[in-house]
C-alpha cells in the first residue's frame, strides 16, 4: 500500500514535468530532466510505519530546471 503511494507521487511529478511547454532546441537552451530511478519498491511495510525514499533528479540540459510544484497522488 505504501509503495503505491510513493509510485503515485512520482508519476504525478513526472506528468507535471512533461506538461511544461516545449521549446525549439535550435533557438533556445532547454532543461532536460533525468531521473536515476523511476520507481522504488519499499517491500513489505508494517501499517502505520513512517517510510521515505529520496529520488535523485538531474538536469542534463543547458537551461535552469525549475520544479515549481509537486503534490502527492
Amino acid at each position: 500500500m505504501k509503495h503505491s503511494i510513493a509510485t503515485g507521487c512520482l508519476l504525478i511529478f513526472i506528468l507535471l514535468i512533461i506538461s511544461w511547454p516545449v521549446f525549439s532546441q535550435d533557438t533556445q537552451q532547454v532543461p532536460n530532466l533525468s531521473l536515476k530511478e523511476r520507481e522504488f519498491d519499499f517491500g513489505k511495510v508494517k501499517e502505520g510505519s513512517r517510510i521515505s525514499h529520496d529520488f535523485t533528479v538531474l538536469n542534463q540540459g543547458e537551461a535552469v530546471l525549475e520544479i515549481k510544484k509537486v503534490s502527492p497522488g
